[in-house]
């Protein structure tokens, strides 16, 4: 980091771990029409638990900020657009194969699922368009929730 730095490197940490929790508290505790109501207090018409998982929403700003924060401050003012992006591009790419490639093999050797059960008709179009992060924005998705299972149809 440079020294025109306004945030040190500890408290954006401090920063992330608070966003962490944040996150964990609004999975745990928000409710909307889906989830069933918890039996908390009910101070003026809301339930605190539930206000406190709305509250905890503030943890997808936070990451925002300090993803941003980041990239601005990492970044070499002599780098171009291009080279940044395409530094960006290869990044993200490979950590979602290595999630995919990690993930598919244990759904069907521990699950006993196979491509077909989790991409239904033209299971092999929709297995390459996953892999390469397009298969939401092509034309063949209809996402479902089969036993516990995210099913591409």
């Amino acid at each position: 980091m440079t020294e025109a730095c306004i945030v040190s490197k500890r408290n954006s940490l401090i920063f992330k771990g608070g966003g962490i929790l944040l996150m964990l508290l609004h999975h745990l505790f928000y409710h909307d029409e889906v989830r069933p109501f918890y039996n908390d207090i009910i101070i003026h018409g809301y339930g605190v638990v539930n206000q406190i998982g709305i509250f905890s929403k503030l943890c997808v700003a936070m990451f925002v900020f300090a993803s941003g924060y980041g990239l601005a401050v990492s970044t070499p003012e002599d780098t171009k657009l291009k080279d940044f992006y395409i530094h960006r591009f290869k990044k993200l790419y490979l950590n979602y194969w290595f999630i995919w490639l990690l993930f598919v093999p244990v759904s069907i050797f521990c699950f006993n699922r196979s491509f077909l059960d989790a991409y239904g008709n033209h299971y092999c179009l929709k297995a390459c368009l996953d892999f390469l992060g397009w298969l939401r924005c092509s034309a063949l998705t209809a996402i479902t929730l089969r036993g516990g299972f995210i099913t591409v149809s």
